[in-house]
């Protein structure tokens, strides 16, 4: 019994010392106070300290556990699971038959149409911007430039000969057209028939020049033609009569008896054909023929084409009308007239460009700045949305394969990571974990923490019970021996 009651007194003792040290880690719950002086060890440790081991242990876990760097680098290991769930995902859409709509709807979002209505507005708002930005214009301006003043300026020739071409045969054969033509020269006769300008002052003065070096450049044809026409018999009578009816009426009776106004008349055609037939007095005919061009462009306009008024018909006006046409629809003064339009457009190339792309580009601007454009863009957003949204998510899918998916993979892939890379630490850092740990455990009722502790500890607190009471026993036993050796 000596060693017996020690043993058990020993273990009971040492069982309700650790039991009670247990349960003073957490009662109580509150400050006990007798008389107003606080109870010493009230409350519990584990309550009083609450505040100080929540913030403990959310430093542990925001630096230790839940650290910027451990969670970053625990999303980046690449075991597969973010390429098989984006794959299967993609593998379960392909079957769905909702559309975008329902699926936005089923979140039970109330401002929905709101939310669309201001998408639809603000990307039509960046669409019509990005128009009306100047590097658009340019960018466009240029690529009108390059490509149809470059790389289709012998199309755009080509195409314009022909409608010119077309144009002449359509105008020439046109009785609309005759008559105009009729009506436009004879308006022209009458106003030269009153014009007392010169004709110096009225044909320009390239066109005359032109005429004086036709005559010098052609001189041999020139006098060729002179002698073929004096050569003509008939011409030859014509000129002879023509004198001889001027002299008779000039000249005197008395003279008459002696000299015949035929002689005359003979003499001066052999006279002029002699003169015309000597090559040394060529240059004479010609400064003489130019002369006679001077003396009758000092002519006023109306002295030349007074005359013309009273005597041209309707019939004649109508038949120079058609002379004209007829000219015209010759194929050879037709590509003649063409040419002549072409190389003075290619003279005036620049001078038409530059004003073609100012004039565009003006026009482009007023369009990009008109409410027509905007309400066109914004049209075309509106149909492209509500046609996404109302089409099953299948359908939009439909045409993506294996290779498309794989390559939706990587990229989605790239912007997690680049997201869990650059965007998540300061994320992390943003929320906190620390703090919100803390609050968390500051937030729990005592014995709930209580509970929660001995639920997850509920074990050891025994065996630490237990261990007391086998030290107990183990000093009560040490006791009696002790006492026996001493």
């Amino acid at each position: 019994m000596n060693y017996i009651i020690p043993v058990i007194v020993g273990a009971v003792i040492g069982y309700i010392t650790n039991w009670i040290a247990i349960k003073m880690l957490f009662r109580p719950h509150y400050e006990k106070r007798i008389f107003n002086i606080p109870i010493p060890f009230t409350p519990g440790l584990i309550p009083k300290e609450k505040n100080r081991i929540a913030k403990s242990i959310g430093e542990a876990v925001g630096e230790y556990l839940l650290s910027p760097e451990i969670v970053v680098n625990s999303l980046l290991k690449d075991d597969g699971s973010i390429d098989k769930l984006i794959i299967n995902y993609m593998k379960k859409l392909k079957t769905d038959d909702r559309t975008l709509k329902s699926i936005i709807l089923s979140l039970n979002y109330g401002e929905f149409e709101k939310l669309k209505g201001s998408i639809k507005t603000k990307l039509a708002d960046i669409i019509v911007l990005q128009f009306c930005k100047d590097q658009f214009k340019d960018g466009l301006i240029n690529l009108i430039d390059e490509y149809i003043f470059i790389d289709s300026k012998g199309s755009i020739y080509g195409i314009m000969r022909e409608i010119l071409k077309n144009m002449f045969n359509l105008l020439v054969k046109s009785e609309e057209v005759k008559r105009e033509l009729n009506v436009l020269l004879m308006e022209k006769i009458n106003q030269f028939a009153q014009d007392e300008r010169t004709l110096y002052e009225v044909i320009p003065e390239e066109i005359i020049s032109r005429l004086k070096d036709t005559i010098i450049q052609n001189e041999q044809v020139i006098i060729t033609s002179l002698k073929d026409v004096l050569d003509n018999p008939k011409i030859q009578n014509q000129l002879k009569k023509w004198i001889a009816e001027m002299f008779s009426h000039n000249m005197n009776k008395l003279i008459a008896i002696f000299i015949s106004p035929e002689l005359i008349s003979d003499r001066i055609v052999n006279l002029l054909d002699e003169y015309i037939n000597n090559p040394d007095r060529n240059k004479d005919i010609i400064s003489f023929i130019l002369l006679v061009v001077d003396k009758v462009l000092k002519k006023e306009v109306r002295y030349v084409f007074g005359g013309l008024t009273k005597e041209l018909k309707e019939e004649d006006m109508l038949l120079v009308s058609e002379f004209i046409i007829q000219g015209i629809l010759k194929e050879y003064n037709q590509y003649k007239i063409i040419d002549k339009l072409e190389e003075r457009l290619k003279s005036e190339e620049e001078n038409i460009k530059r004003c073609l792309l100012a004039f565009i580009r003006g026009e482009l601007e007023k369009f990009l700045d008109s409410n027509n454009f905007y309400n066109y863009i914004l049209f075309i957003v509106n149909n492209a949305i509500e046609s996404i949204l109302n089409r099953p998510i299948s359908s939009l899918i439909v045409n993506i394969n294996e290779d498309d998916i794989l390559s939706i993979v990587n990229f989605l892939k790239i912007i997690i990571e680049n997201l869990i890379k650059n965007q998540l630490p300061n994320m992390v850092k943003a929320f906190n974990i620390s703090k919100i740990v803390e609050d968390q455990i500051n937030g729990f009722d005592v014995a709930f923490t209580e509970e929660l502790i001995l639920e997850i500890a509920n074990r050891e607190l025994k065996a630490i019970t237990w261990l007391g009471g086998l030290l107990g026993g183990i000093i009560g036993l040490l006791t009696p021996i002790l006492t026996m050796l001493y």
